[in-house]
């Protein structure tokens, strides 16, 4: 095998940016060179023994593997050499290597990090030391998340962690977000992953819901009630080993995220503050106006008819209208943050105030953020509490962003397929035109002509306690409640075809969502000689419970009442819709960490849970550890 110089020792930091700061809707990739297969293993410095589960990653990328039971890897580099590797693996220090060639099998060497290794981690119920994690567990602190114009946790992380892969499956500010961790788990059940905010495990389901009166089917990101300034660290969970405590819910991976806390000392004042811009990066080609005139004459004439246009009236059309043009703008972002921190005697306190406010590159599009976060804690000899409070305000501005076709497409796909001869107005310089030969919605109308707009409130709290009973035994409990308030209103006027030929639509969906948490736990350490054990007891109880409400009609005398008069639409186009669910979750669990000789770990985990309406079901996962 080739050996390779290494910068032994440096932090890994990766520039990926997430894609959406620069495209809104799509984005277009292509490449131009050859892909090359880099092999190689990677091995422990001290005894040249394989090291399994390392993760291999090419710098400034998301492209990236893990190494086998052998230590061994096959990645495709998916840009031209030179290229840089980024070797990390809990526990041992990271490696940066420049690859020039890939010609024979790299040969890796991790060399151990004995501070790291003693280094706390957040896992499931509790912390440990890295190097008794015998499951598979990333951490991620503030050092190593992404910089730049962040507005979501998970773009905190996007690129961070092998195995995680985070899409988004719209670009809008504020657009819905998926999470993958080592893959998907189901064909058609939910693969997203379960959150844990400080202790408490909160229903992440999207309650501001897509828009049935106009075409936008894209979900929206329930991180948002989070302020990314206010995260300290994010643990993402991937094995049985890690998720097995938190049951059949952790079956897709589990997120772990802390936020930040006091430390003693004197009040500090912080205030951080950004502003930044967004622009399309590449606009799609199109036909100006004489070349889709001459086009149409083209394919008029292959089929024996008359062309539809004069020469004259092709040279005297001009360029016509780019729809493109009329729709995008530069999108301003911007950030502000007050925070206030510090601790005397026992007690310490954080409190943190934020705005954010976004504009899309789409006209009419938007979300302005609110959010204030207090965390508390009190720590003396025998007791301990932590009270953390999240509470946010978010207002969405909407344009219908689908992929359907016709009337019913969304504004991109009506922008790129629109009749580049169209005015942008009637002769009134007021009504929106609308093509009769194309069977599409003026763009700008869509923009213009629909109000659409949402509000989530949004505030959960959870209250730790812990007593220690004996120095060996400490007892605890932790009370949560995660509840949530949206709404989203939407009328399409008279300036649409849609709502022309209705008479204007309106319509009012409001859901509500809260959820209830009791948690009781029983840890037990102890040290005899050369054995340690670490045990963990627990009873949770959860409950879970949403309300839906929904109204609308149509046929308006005026535009101006929007959706704040239902009632004055024809009473025959009345609808109204409502439903509620309730679910709860009683489970018992345990685990227990074994130790001998700070070197041999061995980890039991039990969890049994039983949910309302479901089957009782039982998880038991053990893994080892061995040097």
């Amino acid at each position: 095998m080739t050996k390779v110089k290494k910068n032994v020792g440096k932090e890994i930091i990766l520039f990926g940016r997430p894609l959406y700061l620069v495209f809104f809707f799509f984005s277009f990739s292509f490449s131009l060179f050859s892909q090359t297969i880099l092999s190689g293993r990677v091995v422990d410095s001290k005894n040249q023994g394989p090291i399994f589960g390392a993760s291999v990653i090419v710098k400034s990328t998301t492209n990236g593997i893990a190494t086998d039971l052998n230590g061994e890897f096959k990645l495709e580099i998916r840009k031209e050499l030179p290229v840089t590797l980024l070797v990390s693996l809990i526990g041992y220090k990271s490696e940066e290597i420049e690859i020039y060639d890939a010609g024979e099998p790299l040969e890796i060497a991790l060399s151990e990090n004995a501070n790291l290794l003693d280094a706390v981690v957040v896992v499931g119920y509790g912390t440990q030391k890295r190097r008794e994690i015998t499951g598979s567990v990333t951490s991620i602190g503030q050092e190593s998340f992404n910089k730049g114009a962040i507005t979501s946790v998970d773009q905190l992380i996007s690129g961070r962690a092998a195995g995680v892969q985070i899409t988004q499956s719209s670009s809008e500010p504020g657009g819905g977000v998926s999470i993958r961790i080592r893959g998907a788990n189901s064909i058609n059940a939910n693969n997203e992953p379960l959150y844990v905010i400080d202790g408490f495990p909160i229903d992440n389901s999207p309650v501001l819901s897509s828009s049935s009166t106009v075409s936008e089917p894209a979900r929206r990101n329930p991180l948002n009630s989070l302020n990314p300034g206010d995260i300290e660290s994010v643990e993402i969970l991937k094995d049985a080993s890690a998720t097995a405590i938190y049951g059949s819910r952790g079956a897709n991976g589990v997120i772990l995220i802390t936020t930040k806390k006091g430390s003693a000392g004197k009040l500090k004042v912080s205030y951080n503050t950004y502003f930044s811009t967004q622009n399309v990066a590449k606009k799609i080609p199109m036909l100006s106006a004489k070349q889709y005139m001459s086009l149409l004459n083209d394919l008029q004439t292959e089929e024996g008819a008359t062309p539809e246009f004069t020469q004259e009236q092709i040279e005297t059309i001009g360029e016509g209208v780019n729809w493109q043009d009329e729709i995008f703008r530069t999108g301003n972002v911007q950030n502000h943050q007050l925070s206030f921190s510090g601790g005397q005697n026992n007690l310490n306190y954080y409190v943190s105030l934020n705005y954010f406010d976004q504009d899309g590159i789409v006209i009419s599009s938007g979300l302005k953020r609110y959010n204030g976060q207090v965390n508390l804690g009190y720590k003396d000899e025998k007791f301990k509490l932590n009270v953390n409070i999240n509470s946010a305000r978010i207002e969405d501005n909407f344009v219908p962003n689908g992929v359907s076709i016709n009337e019913n497409a969304g504004i991109l796909n009506s922008a790129i397929f629109q009749d580049p001869t169209l005015a942008i107005y009637e002769s009134d310089g007021k009504t929106y035109a609308q093509s009769s030969v194309v069977n599409l919605e003026n763009p700008l109308g869509l923009a213009y002509g629909i109000d659409d707009v949402g509000e989530t409130n949004r505030t959960f709290a959870n209250i730790k306690g812990e007593y220690t009973l004996f120095p060996e035994l400490i007892l605890g409990i932790n009370l949560g409640s995660d509840t949530q308030n949206a709404q989203r209103d939407t009328y399409i006027s008279k300036n649409t075809k849609r709502g022309a030929s209705a008479g204007g639509v309106a319509k009012v969906v409001s859901n509500y969502a809260k959820n209830y948490l009791l948690e009781l736990t029983a840890t037990f350490n102890k040290d005899f000689r050369n054995h340690h054990v670490d045990a963990l007891a627990g009873y949770t109880y959860q409950e879970f419970e949403g309300n839906y409400l929904s109204a609308g009609s149509s046929s308006y005398s005026t535009d101006a009442f929007l959706t704040y008069n239902l009632s004055a639409g024809t009473q025959s186009t009345y609808t109204v819709g409502s439903s509620r669910n309730k679910n709860q979750l009683l489970s018992y669990l345990g685990r227990v960490n074994y130790s001998f000789l700070n070197r041999y770990f061995l980890t039991a985990t039990l969890r049994s849970d039983g949910s309302y309406g479901l089957a009782k079901k039982t998880n038991m996962v053990i893994s080892l550890l061995f040097p």
